[in-house]
């Protein structure tokens, strides 16, 4: 597998998760390309600093990238607070062997 470049093509739904790295911090990301439809009309989203419900920024209202913050961030095997800036690339998880 390849990293492919985010301005040639973007994962085809919000569902496929991608690894997303900056060499150091690795985690798992999805594309947004319909917000509308990922967050509903309200463009609402759960904020888990404040436990509750709260309306996204305008800027999360165009097609984006988010964190799956509930899987974690990893440095090799350990589950770390880390951060990333923009993705440039990603790469799908192979599909599993069929046996």
């Amino acid at each position: 597998m390849e990293w492919i470049d985010v301005n040639k093509k973007q994962p085809k739904h919000s569902s496929m998760l991608v690894i997303v790295t900056d060499r150091k911090v690795m985690c798992l990301g999805s594309w947004i390309a319909d917000p509308l439809d990922y967050y509903g009309k309200d463009y609402m989203d759960y904020d888990e600093d404040y436990n509750a419900w709260r309306p996204l920024d305008k800027k999360w209202h165009k097609p984006h990238w988010i964190f799956e913050k509930s899987i974690g961030i990893f440095i090799s095997k350990d589950r770390v607070f880390g951060s990333i800036g923009d993705i440039t690339h990603w790469m799908p998880f192979p599909n599993p062997p069929k046996e």
